[in-house]
C-alpha cells in the first residue's frame, strides 16, 4: 500500500539529489531522460494511490458493519487530495446505492417485526 508508494518516492528523491545535471549542455540528455522517467513514475504513483483509495472505499462499503456516513467522510478526505485519477462521482454513486440498500434493509426489518401485530389499529387515524 502506502509503504510501496513511499519507497518509490524516496527512491526518486534520492536519484534526483545524486544526479549531476548540466542543463546548459545541449548534448547532455541525462536530465531529459530523468524527467521522462520521473513523469512516468509519478503517473504510476497516482494510479497506485487511486487503487488504494478504491480498495479502502469498497472495503468500507462491503463490510458487514459499514456505514455510508463513514464512506462519505473518507470520500471527502480523498477529494481534498485533488488526485487527477480520482473521480469521486463513481464512488458517490456506490455510496448512495449502499445507503439506499441500508435504508431498505431497515424498513424490511421493521415491517417484518410489525406485520403480524401492527402498532396502530387498522382504520384508525395516526396518533401523534
Amino acid at each position: 500500500g502506502f509503504e510501496q508508494i513511499t519507497s518509490i518516492y524516496n527512491k526518486i528523491q534520492t536519484e534526483f539529489l545524486t544526479f549531476k545535471f548540466n542543463l546548459f549542455d545541449p548534448n547532455d540528455t541525462q536530465f531529459d531522460l530523468f524527467y521522462n522517467q520521473l513523469n512516468h513514475t509519478l503517473c504510476d504513483i497516482d494510479q497506485k494511490l487511486y487503487q488504494i483509495l478504491d480498495k479502502d472505499l469498497h472495503r468500507i462499503l462491503h463490510s458487514p458493519s459499514h456505514h455510508s456516513f463513514n464512506a462519505l467522510k473518507l470520500l471527502a478526505r480523498y477529494e481534498n487530495l485533488h488526485i487527477k485519477f480520482f473521480d469521486s462521482t463513481e464512488f458517490l454513486i456506490d455510496i448512495i446505492q449502499w445507503y439506499e440498500k441500508e435504508e431498505l434493509e431497515k424498513v424490511k426489518i421493521i415491517y417484518n417485526q410489525c406485520r403480524t401485530t401492527p402498532t396502530i389499529e387498522r382504520d384508525h387515524p395516526p396518533t401523534i
